[in-house]
């Protein structure tokens, strides 16, 4: 009886300690994602700039971008590891929705496919990548502001994916780049 005993609390031991590798493992693996959507962000926004500084250099004035041109990325597009292939690549917001800094729908159910992967707003030069609904509202909104390099008292903006001030002036909440003035 000791000896069947023993057999199964070492049966549990063993249970208990694979279980903590995988979740030990299941973070790392999200760590890694999140970091490769934030890089995907990061290269598009670079791209996304350095084409808004050139048209401001070139012409004196800024205008909206009609979209974003694969072309742009040599080596292939950033992805957004996040969220599964059958998403489309980019969004480009509407016009209804180019007072925002942030897509109306900023986390997506996993049965969801019509929405891309990352958006991109012409009017204010952001991109936003879009991140999978987590356990909760609180991880998810967690994720989307780690994914999207905000500062974290950005939190509860994302209540109804606030437009900008009626200046058109930004707050500064997207990957540090603030624009003086609104887009012509």
């Amino acid at each position: 009886m000791r000896r069947l005993l023993d057999l199964i609390a070492l049966g549990l031991l063993i249970l208990l300690l694979l279980g903590a590798v995988l979740y030990v493992n299941h973070e790392r693996r999200r760590a890694e994602a999140i970091e490769a959507a934030r890089l995907g962000v990061e290269r598009i926004q670079v791209e996304v700039d350095l084409i808004r500084a050139l048209q401001l250099r070139d012409t004196g004035a800024r205008r909206e971008l009609a979209g974003i041109d694969p072309s742009w990325f040599e080596g292939g597009l950033p992805v957004n590891p996040m969220l599964r292939h059958r998403h489309r690549w980019m969004d480009v917001a509407a016009e209804d929705e180019r007072m925002y800094l942030h897509p109306r729908r900023w986390w997506l159910a996993d049965d969801e496919g019509h929405e891309a992967m990352f958006w991109f707003n012409p009017r204010q030069g952001v991109v936003r990548a879009r991140v999978p609904f987590e356990h909760s509202v609180e991880r998810t909104r967690e994720v989307y502001i780690a994914v999207n390099g905000l500062a974290p008292s950005f939190d509860r903006a994302l209540e109804d994916a606030q437009p900008l001030p009626p200046t058109g002036l930004e707050t500064g909440v997207h990957l540090g780049q603030a624009s003086a003035s609104p887009e012509s």
